[in-house]
């Protein structure tokens, strides 16, 4: 069986078609939530590990390839599975700004 590279969604834009960030504070801790998907069908892939390297937690996306984990401004979250090349990310995460009158 070929080894093949774990995709999110085709590539590396198209990654932020499936992440939602959801901001609570600039340096708080925030949870990012995604889909694992193959390149060329865009189905869900069940089974992948996702370890945040700094905090060293992690999770395993559900059947339908979907994660949720929590991360730091700066975290790397690392993506595997048996048969697939494992894929490093670090998610640089903008905090809101507002201003109060």
């Amino acid at each position: 069986m070929p080894r093949r590279f774990i995709q999110l969604s085709g590539s590396i834009g198209a990654l932020f078609l499936y992440l939602l960030f959801f901001l609570q504070h600039a340096s708080a801790q925030v949870r990012v939530s995604g889909m694992v998907a193959e390149a060329d069908s865009r189905t869900g892939v069940p089974g992948v590990t996702i370890i945040n390297k700094i905090s060293r937690s992690g999770v395993v996306s559900n059947e339908s390839g979907r994660f949720a984990i929590d991360a730091m401004p700066g975290d790397t979250l690392e993506f595997s599975m048996l048969g697939y090349y494992k894929k490093i990310l670090q998610f640089l995460l903008h905090p809101c700004s507002s201003t109060s009158t």
